[in-house]
């Protein structure tokens, strides 16, 4: 049985939706060097924010993720297609809201600008060729 999905890429915040309720998890995102840049906040410690590995690297995602790593902080509209960091902010959401057993559809949310004018079609074609793959955990 397929399972439907709704994601939400967000330049503040990752959105999921699905059968298990709403998911919303900080859009942040660095570079994870195996050094930590800041555990300290106040007098308190930071916990450390989900680890991602993919083909492209090591990444930390949500909260505290800036902490852990160098922060990456890409806001054109070519981060949200198919880029390294939001692919990890992606598995970082799936991971979180709980990795489906089933294949999932999934329906993308993007801006309405990358969605306009000549490349808009482009757009559509490079997120799906960056979300419609089969992905392992």
């Amino acid at each position: 049985m397929t399972m439907s999905l709704a994601f939400d890429v967000g330049y503040g915040n990752i959105k999921l939706y699905g059968s298990r309720g709403g998911l919303v998890m900080q859009s942040a995102v660095s570079v994870g060097s195996g050094q930590i840049i800041r555990r300290m906040t106040g007098l308190r410690s930071t916990s450390p924010p989900l680890r991602i590995e993919t083909r492209a690297g090591v990444f930390h995602v949500g909260e505290n993720a800036h902490d852990w790593g160098r922060p990456v902080e890409n806001l054109d509209f070519e981060h949200l297609t198919g880029s390294p960091e939001m692919l990890a902010l992606f598995f970082g959401a799936i991971t979180h809201y709980g990795v489906p057993d089933d294949p999932v559809a999934l329906i993308v949310g993007l801006p309405i600008a990358p969605l306009m004018g000549e490349e808009a079609k482009a757009t559509q074609q490079a997120v799906r060729r960056a979300l419609r793959t089969t992905h392992t955990w």
